[in-house]
């Protein structure tokens, strides 16, 4: 039972890598993509803080 356990611990942590990994590329693309408008900068700027809030 305490190898079944272990290999939760160990899937859930690589799920939670590999989420974290492509959340931060897609977080990186739309800074990217709305640099030149000010008005998606600022929504962008916005949900980046609220996830800091929520960290």
């Amino acid at each position: 039972m305490a190898s079944g356990d272990l290999a939760f611990i160990l899937a859930a942590l690589l799920l939670v890598f590999v989420f974290s990994v492509l959340a931060s590329r897609v977080e990186q693309a739309l800074w990217r993509r709305c640099r030149r408008n000010p008005a998606l900068r600022r929504l962008q700027q916005q949900i980046t803080l609220g996830k800091a809030h929520c960290r």
